[in-house]
């Protein structure tokens, strides 16, 4: 079926205004797969009216107003996602959808805040704080999911995500300079690196490349309550990836 398209001069229409209308409705009919209809947005005056007549045209179709109504728009139907969602999950829904934005509720099903393209590449901009995650108390499923990486350790009192983001890449005497209780740490497959993280009361070990630990590791560290996940990216794109695991509560519109 033909979709209807309008073909509409100015207000208060002279001849040129009607004629043009009725011109250009008839070229999109002989061209195009449309329903083009001639209308008019007043009355015509005698000028126009005795030259529709004498070629035998009828006159356009009134229409009294081109302002849109509701039932003219076409809404975006969109699936309400949870604040908790990474920015990385919702960018994802948002291209899987072709949607701007995705509204935001909480679990009582309470519009809290709607979340846009543009929150989300602002954040990826702006986020240079390594405390980040702990400042956006970001769920480690969000980070499992984000770098798909698979948990070896899950501690029983998982510690809290408080402190910053660091990138083991530094020889081992220096990571102690640089490591702090409750930091998240990513590092590769060096055991001396991982055992001094860890004996560093970290709350996470990222580790890159699918690496290998070893069961003395993983004691170690279930002894001291430390979660520990493998990533199949590299050191480069898992530190890139891991911001985009912040819940969208935290880059969220919350105000009109």
């Amino acid at each position: 079926m033909k979709e209807n398209i309008f073909i509409l001069g100015h207000k208060n229409p002279d001849s040129d205004s009607i004629c043009s209308a009725i011109a250009y409705a008839d070229y999109k009919n002989g061209n195009g797969d449309v329903n083009a209809i001639p209308v008019r947005l007043g009355n015509i005056n005698r000028e126009t009216k005795f030259i529709l007549d004498y070629f035998g045209v009828e006159v356009p179709e009134l229409m009294e107003t081109v302002r849109l109504s509701v039932e003219d728009l076409n809404f975006d139907k969109l699936a309400p996602v949870n604040p908790e969602v990474s920015l990385r999950m919702a960018l994802n829904l948002m291209k899987k959808n072709n949607l701007n934005n995705l509204p935001v509720i909480d679990e009582n099903e309470k519009l809290i805040g709607v979340v846009t393209v543009s929150d989300i590449i602002q954040s990826y901009i702006d986020v240079w704080d390594n405390t980040i995650l702990g400042k956006s108390r970001t769920p480690i499923d969000n980070i499992i999911d984000t770098l798909s990486a698979i948990p070896i350790l899950i501690a029983e009192e998982i510690r809290p995500l408080s402190g910053k983001l660091v990138v083991l890449a530094m020889e081992p005497d220096k990571i102690k300079e640089y490591i702090e209780e409750n930091d998240i740490a990513i590092c590769g497959d060096r055991k001396d690196s991982q055992e001094i993280a860890i004996r560093s009361n970290i709350s996470l070990l990222i580790v890159t490349g699918n690496g290998k630990l070893g069961e003395d590791i993983i004691n170690l560290a279930r002894e001291k309550s430390i979660t520990i996940i493998t990533t199949p990216h590299d050191t480069f794109t898992t530190s890139r990836l891991i911001t985009q695991s912040i819940p969208i509560e935290h880059v969220m519109t919350k105000e009109n």
